[in-house]
């Protein structure tokens, strides 16, 4: 089952993503010292503008002004939620395996069908089918809007649903009773039609990132990137000619950006260089630029990426365990360099050394009124800084992060208060730097009461946002 494999791997970068968030190793000039602190001062609690006492088991999927959210209060459902108003507007009776955990994950599946409309894939409840002892779900798809259901699968024994990747159909493993094996099945949103997933390359294991790049290796042992966009092929090249070496693409692959008013996409991938695979550091990542429509390379450069959109990477000796997310990266050990990288020559426009910094967070995710946008928050042996992604830098005072709570991982109570949903959330700078052990991740965690703030697609230029706890989901309607 080797998309549902490589999949399994892609947490690692989202985490690698959002947590290093810089690098450089040219000997550019150090960059000015200037006065960021400001930008930190806490703003004081808003109400939000509505809350659904619900129980949500997974982040909100958005799409066209619904959100999509798996609820586990009595029993899993999905639900779509108007994002204006909070009103629900469908839900439907869901389930993922036999048993139901609370506080387990679900990925919302969307995609888009024919004519453009917005849809949704989930698994009916489990049946058990007496006759050969095993649980039988049935995939269906349906439209985010109204709930109609457009087509659905022939009952099985279904383990996961997710985005094929390469066009708009789902994705679905099940136990083929036959040969005592997980095999994937792909559903057509087109027709309705099921079949063998049709996104493996020549027959072999590949990964299906983002973007429409993929990457495998064929039976003679070359590698390939290559692209395909709604059903199309643009291209496909050897990864020698593109990477530069010839690295064994399938299972590195690990994450694609795109760069901001440009065709050019970033590919940041790795070799595992450790006996077990699993140990890697920030220096094993390659980034290379190609032109998105031809798959030509532009440049590349030794590090991993940071954020696409500020063209940022980190290099350095910044280790990390595939074996375990929670393990985080073992800061504070070697060298950990930041750099700004020049979108068209791939040439460090600054660095900054950061060695010995225990603690990193992305400051972008959080900007509402009186936040610093476009920085980094870090610490170190002086104390708590923040470095903006021109390579600008400057401490900040212990007074304007007293407030602050840690992004990262959940320390909290496994509930706040069931008895009274979270009625305000605190919006600022969401950092602690007591705390080291709280590295940056995908999500933005907060304090006790908000298990996670979930960006809606324009995220703040909509002027709204959405955000989870343990007992709510809360709407709030955000100025300026």
């Amino acid at each position: 089952m080797p998309l549902l494999s490589s999949r399994l791997f892609l947490p690692l970068a989202g985490l690698l993503l959002s947590s290093i968030a810089l690098a450089g190793c040219s000997a550019t000039a150090e960059p000015k010292k200037v006065d960021l602190a400001a930008p930190f001062s806490a703003d004081a609690a808003v109400t939000p503008e509505w809350s659904l006492d619900i129980t949500p088991v997974s982040s909100p999927a958005f799409v066209a002004g619904t959100a999509l959210v798996y609820d586990g209060t009595d029993e899993l459902r999905m639900v779509a939620v108007d994002t204006a108003t909070g009103e629900e507007r469908w839900s439907r009776r869901s389930s993922t395996g036999a048993v139901v955990p609370k506080w387990t994950g679900f990925s919302v599946v969307t995609t888009e069908g024919a004519g453009g409309k917005d849809l949704v894939a989930y698994l009916t409840p489990a049946e058990l089918d007496a006759s050969i002892d095993y649980y039988q779900h049935t995939l269906v798809v349906a439209d985010v809007q109204t709930g109609e259901v457009i087509w659905h699968a022939p009952k099985d024994w279904v383990a996961g649903v997710w985005n094929c990747g390469l066009n708009r159909d789902v994705c679905y493993s099940t136990w083929d009773l036959a040969s005592e094996s997980w095999v994937s099945k792909e559903l057509n949103v087109d027709t309705g039609q099921v079949g063998p997933v049709t996104t493996e390359m020549d027959g072999r294991p590949t990964d299906v990132i983002d973007e429409g790049v993929y990457s495998y290796t064929d039976a003679s042992g070359t590698a390939w990137f290559g692209r395909r966009v709604d059903g199309q092929d643009l291209w496909k090249v050897e990864a020698e000619g593109l990477v530069g070496k010839d690295i064994d693409s399938a299972g590195r692959l690990r994450a694609v950006d795109t760069v901001p008013d440009s065709d050019d996409l970033l590919l940041n991938m790795t070799e595992a260089k450790t006996a077990d695979g699993k140990t890697m550091s920030v220096d094993d990542f390659t980034l290379v630029s190609i032109d998105g429509k031809t798959g030509s390379r532009n440049w590349s450069t030794t590090g991993a990426l940071c954020t696409g959109a500020d063209l940022m990477v980190c290099r350095g000796a910044v280790s990390f365990s595939a074996a375990d997310d929670d393990a985080g990266f073992d800061l504070g050990k070697g060298a950990l360099v930041v750099a700004g990288i020049d979108a068209s020559s791939g040439k460090d426009r600054w660095s900054k050394d950061l060695a010995g910094v225990t603690s990193l967070a992305n400051a972008r995710g959080q900007a509402g009124r009186g936040n610093l946008e476009d920085a980094w928050v870090y610490q170190d042996a002086k104390g708590a800084a923040i470095l903006s992604t021109d390579g600008q830098s400057g401490r900040v005072p212990a007074d304007d992060l007293t407030a602050c709570k840690s992004p990262t991982r959940w320390n909290g109570p496994e509930s706040s208060n069931p008895q009274n949903p979270v009625t305000e959330f605190q919006l600022g700078i969401v950092w602690s730097p007591c705390d080291a052990a709280g590295r940056a991740s995908g999500e933005s965690w907060t304090d006790g009461s908000v298990r996670a703030a979930s960006d809606m697609p324009d995220d703040w230029k909509t002027g709204q946002k959405v955000v989870q706890t343990k007992e709510a989901l809360l709407g709030f309607q955000i100025e300026g």
